[in-house]
Parts: C-alpha cells; structure tokens; sequence
C-alpha cells in the first residue's frame, strides 16, 4: 500500500484519525494517547489530525484479527482516516482469493464494466431473477448482482441454478461473458457459499451488515480461491480509503467505492481506488463504483479510476425508457469514453442517452 506521511517503512502499524468525534479536540486526542499507551504504542498530534503508531507484535501476539478490534477501538474518537500495517501482517491477511487480473479475465471485462442490482419484488421466484438478468444482459450489462437484503438460504441453489442457465444463453446467443454475484450473507454464511457454487454460482456476494468484518476474515478463510463481492458502502467510523484497504486485506475481490460526486471529493475517490490496486504482497481488488453516478458522470469517475473496474450506478433503475434503457444508456457512455469521445456526442446517436442526460444532465 501506498506509505502514509511519517511511515517508517513497515516496522510499526500507523493509523490516521480525522477528530471529528462528539467531544472536544483536546479530549478526543487525550483518550487516543491513553488507548495507544495501553497498547504500548504513542499518538502524534496534527491539529485536528492524529497519527498513532503501534508496535506490530500487537498483531503478533492477539492475532492478525486483532487489527479489526483496534480500528474499531479508534473510531469512538473520529474517523479512522487510513492505515498501514507491516508487509508480513498484509501476507498473514492474505487479500482476496481471486485478485485484480484473474477476475478480469474471468469475466471477459476489456476495460470498464456495468453491473447493476436485480431488482424485483421480494416474492420474485428464482427463475424470475435469472429471466430479468438475462435480458439485462441482453442491454450491456456484465454483472448482475442480488440485492443485499436478498437473504433466501432456503433459495439460494434454485437462484444460482437459473442463473447459471441465463449466463450460458448469453455466452451463446452474443458471445459475451457476463456473470452474476449471488447472496449468501446470513446464517451459515460457508453453507450457503458451497450450495450456491454447487449449483454454477462463480461470484459470491458478503454483506458486512449481517456478518461484519471479523465474519469476513473467517468467510475468506473457509472458501480460499474464490470471488467475494463486498457489501456495504458505508461503514460507521471508517473513511472510503480505510474500509476499501480493509475489504482488500480481508478478502475482498470486489469493493464498493462511492462515486465522485456522491458525498465523495475527487482526491478521496482516488485514494479509495488506490487502496484497492497499489501494488502489494496481496492481491489487488476490484473497485466497484457505485451510487449516485449517471451517464453524465461517468467520464469523471473514470478519468481518476483504472481500467479494470465495474460502474454500479442506482440510475439504470430509474431511466424514463426503463430499466433496460437505463443500463444501455451508461454502457453507452462507458464505450464513449472508451472511443475519446464525450457523452455528448455519444447521445447525438443514442436515445437511451439523449434521455438519461436530459434527466440528470452532464458533469465532466
């Protein structure tokens, strides 16, 4: 990962905190200094910023899990603003099971992909959703996704059955490889895991709502080499960079990073991507942007992104035309992009786009 300011190179674990806590500057750094002297560490004082080092054989000593317990720790006084941890912690970690560049491939992505929830009514049958993916498909999409309240154990090989089904008829009928991430977060998160890969399922999704990090960590450990989705953009306490570097160490393939624009600046946008892909002893994730991002904001969240990422706007939803339309139009502005292109010019050509930019306008 990419040093912080003051990093000694890996010999001691650094934590930022922005204090911006409900008490006072003078006691939030007051509690810090008292926390990471127990610890056996010390607090340096940066106006309304602190920096804490720890000795790394905290981490030794109560388990690489232990740093899940010490962020957690440090967000009753701000919010925990990034972190490095020595070399051999990340190793011990382990990172994601499936890094950057083999997910790439296995989901045949040439640059940016769209992925998108599949929304459909609670009472929806398993054949229904993998109908609705398939002809989603159909518009652009690379990646359906099951919606993170979608917690049907009693489902979850019916839906991957039919979902396997609907990618192998796109594969046939267009040539292109698609996916879909299948929720298996809850009760007997592992069970479910392995019921839905018995049925065809490639990609896994783990919300942190109902199994939280240290569920994370043993759900990494128990699967080994095998995609996770992330769910969860908003994690109390823990800036876009902090929670995307944890996703990663823990075991993330893919992670949710806010779009530019979205309660998020340009700068904290790319540390969170950064976080994700800066060349480490694990393996890279995926940045899944998502949230308030449209066809006319596309080319700003690109322009500070990499390439191998996935655009997962709530927008397609809520298209004029419909959903189908909605996906066409930012697959569009994606290709635009792709060809040096604006939007603009793209929705000369395309009503799906015209349309999207007429509703939520453009904003290189």
């Amino acid at each position: 990962m990419a040093p912080l300011a003051g990093s000694d190179s890996g010999r001691t674990i650094l934590i930022e905190v922005n204090l911006t806590g409900s008490v006072s500057i003078s006691d939030s750094v007051e509690m810090a200094e008292k926390w990471a002297s127990f610890m056996g560490g010390r607090v340096e004082t940066h106006g309304d910023r602190i920096t804490i080092r720890l000795p790394p054989e905290i981490l030794r000593d109560l388990g690489e899990q232990a740093l899940i317990g010490v962020l957690g720790d440090l967000t009753r006084v701000g919010m925990v603003n990034d972190f490095e941890v020595p070399p051999d912690v990340e190793s011990r970690l382990g990172g994601p099971g499936v890094g950057l560049i083999d997910l790439s491939r296995e989901l045949g992505l040439r640059g940016p992909g769209v992925a998108s929830h599949i929304r459909l009514p609670p009472g929806a049958a398993p054949a229904d959703v993998g109908r609705r993916f398939y002809e989603l498909a159909l518009r652009g999409l690379d990646v359906g996704v099951d919606p993170p309240w979608l917690v049907k154990p009693d489902e979850v090989s019916a839906r991957s059955s039919h979902i396997a089904d609907m990618r192998d008829r796109v594969r046939e009928e267009t040539g292109r490889r698609v996916d879909y991430v299948v929720n298996v977060s809850g009760w007997k998160a592992v069970e479910n895991a392995n019921r839905a890969m018995d049925s065809g399922a490639r990609l896994l999704g783990f919300s942190l709502r109902y199994g939280g990090w240290m569920g994370l960590l043993e759900f990494r450990r128990n699967l080994g080499a095998v995609p996770i989705f992330v769910y969860g953009r908003e994690t109390e306490g823990l800036s876009p960079p902090a929670r995307c570097r944890l996703a990663r160490l823990l075991g993330g393939s893919m992670v949710g990073v806010p779009a530019v624009g979205n309660g998020t600046d340009v700068w904290e946008f790319r540390r969170a991507v950064n976080a994700l892909t800066s060349e480490d002893r694990i393996g890279k994730s995926m940045p899944v942007i998502q949230g308030a991002i449209h066809p006319g904001t596309v080319e700003s969240n690109l322009e500070n992104s990499i390439e191998e990422v996935l655009i997962m706007p709530d927008s397609p939803w809520l298209h004029p035309n419909g959903e189908e339309s909605g996906i066409s139009a930012i697959r569009q502005a994606i290709d635009a992009f792709l060809r040096g292109e604006t939007v603009l010019e793209a929705a000369k050509v395309s009503e799906d786009l015209r349309i999207a930019l007429e509703r939520w306008g453009y904003r290189p």
